[in-house]
């Protein structure tokens, strides 16, 4: 008799502590904050732990249901990275954050703009809003074209680069405060600048586009 009831006992305890269990662990929860018209989802939080609702990934839906945007949250603040997605699935921009913030709007990044077939189109920093530093642009394929920098979103200050498919210079200059200073560089795709040297400064009122087709012409001319 004890003994059946020892046994009993037994296995009371080990159901209730199965039951604490499962109560107790944590769990996953999706939760629908906007809907479409017709009731589709629009905008989702998904938990990781749904006793944390300040820590979960935002994705925002498109009217088909494919996902148009993805961010990752925790402790309140966006953190790592947002996706923005083409229609296609191919991600469009990815927000790398290099702090947490509390608004994409307002993150500190390095931002990366793709083309359709997937390839880099941009990758620049974003800081308080607006452009500032290196700015590398690329082709269709994904061959860098252009580098240079901007302070306050479009002054050009440093040094200005263009490159040819192979990936070597073909036009250099130096910006300071906007304005194109000193000599401006275009390259033949072997290297050889001797011909197309020139001094051009604002002051003479040439722009930098009549500037290196004169350049250019000149290059053709001595060859």
């Amino acid at each position: 008799m004890l003994t059946k009831v020892c046994r009993e006992l037994y296995w009371c305890f080990i159901l209730q502590f199965s039951a604490f269990l499962l109560f107790s662990c944590n769990h996953s929860e999706k939760k629908i904050v906007a809907r479409f018209a017709d009731g589709r989802p629009q905008v989702v939080y998904e938990f990781p732990d749904s006793n944390d609702t300040l820590t979960y990934t935002l994705k925002i839906l498109g009217p088909s249901g494919n996902l148009k945007q993805m961010a990752f949250v925790s402790h309140g603040m966006f953190v790592n990275k947002a996706v923005t997605y083409m229609d296609n699935g191919v991600p469009y921009r990815i927000d790398s954050l290099l702090a947490p913030c509390k608004s994409l709007k307002s993150c500190d990044e390095i931002r990366f703009i793709y083309n359709e077939n997937g390839t880099p189109s941009q990758i620049y920093t974003v800081m308080n809003g607006v452009c500032e530093g290196n700015i590398k642009q690329y082709s269709q394929n994904g061959t860098l074209i252009k580098s240079y920098n901007l302070i306050h979103d479009s002054v050009k200050n440093g040094e200005y680069l263009e490159f040819f498919n192979s990936g070597k210079i073909a036009f250099r200059a130096e910006y300071k405060n906007d304005t194109m200073v000193g000599i401006g560089y275009v390259f033949k795709e072997n290297g050889d600048s001797s011909k197309g040297r020139m001094i051009f400064r604002r002051r003479f009122g040439w722009t930098t586009a009549i500037l290196k087709s004169a350049i250019i012409l000149m290059i053709k001319s001595m060859q």
